[in-house]
């Protein structure tokens, strides 16, 4: 198999990402042509960078098989109180992983994991930074 293609769900504005998996001779032929045409849409092509996450420390950039910090798999995402999860957490603005990282609590005001996400968008750049 050359390539696998799978589609993102709706997003905002009623649009679907396809998300191309390729070997990475044939990626970076695709990255240097930068669009393909599909019918009549014309699209950019994009390289993706994935951030591991580890569910053992509730952290980014690595996974839980190799994680060496505290066991934190039992507690809530957001708040970090053991016995509930993020599903069932009240607390607003009090992620774990900001006030760990010492965030200003102005910036605590989304979920993590996403692209407004500091702490996610820092692993981001690092590891853009150590792939060029």
């Amino acid at each position: 198999m050359e390539a696998k293609v799978s589609l993102s769900r709706t997003n905002s504005l009623g649009l679907k990402v396809a998300l191309v998996h390729l070997k990475a001779g044939l990626a970076s032929e695709m990255l240097k042509i930068g669009r393909i045409k599909v019918g009549c849409v014309s699209s950019r092509i994009r390289e993706r960078e994935y951030v591991q996450k580890c569910y053992k420390r509730l952290g980014y950039g690595h996974m839980a098989n190799l994680c060496k910090g505290t066991d934190r798999s039992g507690l809530c995402f957001k708040c970090g109180n053991a016995g509930r999860k993020a599903n069932d957490c009240t607390v607003n603005g009090e992620y774990l992983l900001y006030i760990e990282a010492g965030q200003p609590r102005d910036c605590l005001q989304h979920v993590p994991g996403t692209n407004k996400c500091a702490v996610h968008l820092s692993v981001l750049r690092r590891i853009k930074n150590t792939i060029k």
